[in-house]
């Protein structure tokens, strides 16, 4: 028997965190934060784990900031010391996402907290020594805790070192499957053919729990026809992206294009260690993480330039180009200020590669009509808007898929909103026969008492 203790990614996307109970101690799946809090809720209950017994390894499944910005906190204020397993580009790639966490840093901190605010952050010194602490796991690797547990890591696709956790306990069997996604042009799709059993419990993200998404050869085809056109017109194309992940994979779009097609128009990637990303993703492409055609390419068409560069090319050249800016919302930073200056042109372009959560920037943009004035410095918004939603999730005909070939006893649903989850569980249950399919509230115990077939 195992007990599950959801702390965080309940009916909602943000703060990932999840420990499973065994005869060995505690688990801790993913250690995440809430993006949207700057105050306790910004990070999982850790009182609540410490006081439930001890904790024997955190397993992380990727880099991204939902999944493994709160592990800063465990280590360095919850002084945890026990081993903590991620992949090698996981680890790389954490740095860079953590320090995109702490807006709250400055040039003159120097490892300690500065006031009561930045006490729901963490330094930089903290951020070195949290990832100094972190032991190296590889696809298909097997860690031993006790004498009764055994944790499988398993490719997920979705990001460059994510990861799934098939975890073996006396009489049961459960998956973590973290973020997971099939195919896409630049990462190997989920291993979920290489499970070393039928799992019992499968604890799963649901994204996109009621979306069905477009073949990815379509998607890709309007992507580069859209920009095309754009560029033909004389116009500028913005695409707001996070840093890890989405860009990267539409950057080697862009460079596979302009290659086949010979372009000369250029692509400018500006963001916060851009090149150093890069380099990451080229380091572990021939270690099995990346598709053929990615191992390939050479980064010849991508310019990667400071935001002073790129500011200068939208202002002050009437040549067409594309933009690839961070953050991905239009709330701040790089990414806001250049849509200032595209939006009032009907020639230019916008494109939204991700899903947009209702009430964000982009969502709102997305929906305004030409003409209308943005909630920023009142500029009117004239330009072409779209949103190509790249998903690096199943949707709903995967998951179905996937619930149906391994036909688990119970499912457990998070990562995604609650209304959509409650739907997609009444289709489990009514379509496929798995009669215990749960969206749990957050920091609710969960007994997965399902002896092994």
């Amino acid at each position: 028997m195992l007990e599950l203790l959801t702390l965080g990614a309940c009916r909602q996307v943000g703060k990932s965190c999840f420990i499973l109970k065994t005869l060995e101690g505690l688990i801790m799946l993913d250690c995440g934060l809430h993006p949207s809090y700057d105050d306790p809720q910004r990070y999982p209950n850790f009182e609540l784990v410490f006081s439930s017994g001890p904790l024997r390894a955190v397993f992380i499944t990727h880099c991204h900031a939902d999944h493994i910005g709160a592990l800063p906190i465990l280590t360095e204020r919850w002084n945890y010391r026990g081993p903590i397993y991620m992949s090698a580009p996981t680890k790389e790639l954490a740095y860079f996402i953590l320090e995109d966490c702490l807006g709250a840093w400055s040039d003159q901190d120097r490892g300690v907290v500065r006031d009561e605010e930045e006490a729901h952050s963490y330094t930089p010194c903290q951020v070195k020594s949290c990832l100094s602490k972190v032991q190296l796991i590889e696809p298909g690797m097997v860690i031993t805790i006790g004498k009764s547990v055994q944790v499988h890591s398993l490719i997920a696709g979705h990001v460059l070192g994510a990861c799934m956790f098939f975890v073996s306990a006396v009489n049961c069997r459960f998956l973590y499957t973290g973020d997971f996604s099939g195919c896409t042009f630049h990462l190997m799709p989920a291993q979920i053919g290489a499970m070393p059993g039928t799992p019992d419990v499968i604890l799963c993200e649901a994204t996109y729990a009621t979306s069905l998404k477009d073949t990815r050869l379509n998607k890709q085809a309007e992507f580069f026809q859209s920009i095309v056109d754009c560029l033909l017109d004389g116009g500028k194309v913005l695409i707001p992206v996070f840093a890890v992940g989405r860009a990267q994979e539409l950057l080697w779009l862009l460079e596979m294009y302009w290659k086949r097609f010979q372009l000369r128009f250029p692509i400018f990637f500006s963001a916060k260690n851009a090149e150093r990303v890069l380099y990451v993703y080229t380091k572990y492409a021939e270690d099995g993480w990346t598709t053929k055609e990615c191992r390939e390419l050479e980064w010849n068409a991508i310019r990667v330039v400071d935001p002073e560069v790129l500011c200068s090319w939208v202002t002050q050249s009437d040549v067409p180009l594309v933009a690839l800016t961070t953050p991905g919302t239009l709330a701040r930073g790089l990414s806001l200020q250049i849509f200032q200056w595209i939006a009032p042109e009907e020639k230019n372009l916008l494109i939204i590669p991700h899903f947009c959560l209702y009430g964000t920037m982009e969502q709102r943009m997305l929906e305004k009509k030409k003409g209308e004035e943005g909630e920023e410095e009142s500029i009117p918004i004239r330009c072409k808007t779209m949103n190509l939603h790249f998903g690096f999730h199943w949707d709903t005909r995967d998951l179905l898929l996937f619930f149906s070939f391994w036909k688990p006893s119970c499912v457990v649903l998070v990562h995604g909103e609650g209304q959509k989850m409650d739907y997609l569980a009444r289709v489990i249950k009514d379509e496929l026969g798995i009669q215990d399919c749960w969206v749990p509230q957050e920091e609710q115990w969960l007994t997965c008492n399902y002896p092994t077939k």
